[in-house]
């Protein structure tokens, strides 16, 4: 039982909090809502841009952190203010999508124009992936056929895909390769309806790194902290805090790495069934 050990919840959004079709049930609201007016906090880890995570956390009375594109981008509901934020240099973006002109992997950018309208910078080509990915093209722009630097301000993560992941970590070796001197990692992960994606982010930025801000800002430690995922932009959210579940349709590295491994999936209500039954609240 973890009652009054726990002064944080933090859950992945997709395929952890919201069900299958992308909502939050009945259950998961009733349990979170009911944590933020016993004064815990709760807050959302998402891949998501902001805009598509802000909409979600809208359904709840309170305030709390959204911690967006794997942790390049950390703003605060509802006044969405910016915490923190990570950018791609231009130059760098610049030159991997130069590189990319040899592999022709389908692209697209994450950008943090929100008060502009603008959450993506995509490619005109494989309308079907970014009409799938990005959910909402009129906060989409164009990249045009000849781009320049000057194209690419405040990009948060720059996304390739591919059937196979193979392909994508031979792209990810050459990528290290030229730019071996930059601050950068890649993370790939299984996108529900597209398939493979390689994420280019900041060395140094993850979901773990952006809650430790939000953490150290509330003089708070990460013992007190349950947090759930499923994916590989999970692992070091999972093994850092101080509980960490793996949702029954999690990956499996995520199950051996975990405390504790919900015998629930997100279809489930996994996340909300998991608070009440270890106790940190009850309805």
């Amino acid at each position: 039982m973890l009652n009054g050990k726990i002064h944080t919840i933090v859950t992945d959004l997709d395929g952890t909090f919201l069900s299958e079709h992308s909502q939050i049930s009945e259950l998961n609201h009733r349990v979170f809502q009911k944590a933020l007016n016993e004064g815990l906090n709760i807050v959302f880890a998402t891949g998501r841009r902001f805009y598509s995570t802000y909409r979600f956390a809208t359904e709840f009375e309170g305030s709390f952190p959204l911690i967006c594109n794997n942790g390049q981008l950390m703003r605060m509901y509802p006044g969405q203010e910016r915490v923190l934020q990570y950018y791609l240099e231009p130059d760098l973006v610049y030159g991997i999508l130069n590189l990319n002109q040899e592999f022709q992997f389908s692209f697209l950018m994450h950008t943090d124009r929100y008060e502009e309208g603008i959450d993506f910078i995509v490619q005109s080509r494989d309308e079907s992936l970014h009409s799938i990915y990005t959910g909402n093209y009129n906060r989409s722009v164009r990249l045009g056929q000849e781009f320049q630097v000057g194209d690419f301000d405040r990009i948060t993560v720059l996304c390739f895909f591919d059937e196979s992941i193979q392909n994508l970590a031979r792209f990810e070796r050459e990528i290290f390769r030229v730019y071996s001197n930059h601050n950068i990692r890649c993370v790939t992960t299984t996108i529900r309806g597209i398939g493979p994606c390689m994420e280019v982010i900041t060395l140094g930025s993850s979901k773990w790194s952006a809650l430790n801000v939000f953490l150290n800002n509330q003089g708070l430690n990460s013992e007190g902290v349950i947090a759930f995922g499923d994916e590989a932009n999970d692992l070091e959210l999972i093994e850092s805090s101080g509980f960490g579940v793996a949702m029954k349709n999690a990956i499996p590295i995520l199950k051996e790495r975990a405390d504790y491994c919900s015998p629930y999936t997100n279809k489930e209500d996994g996340v909300g069934r998991v608070i009440l039954e270890l106790g940190i609240i009850s309805l």
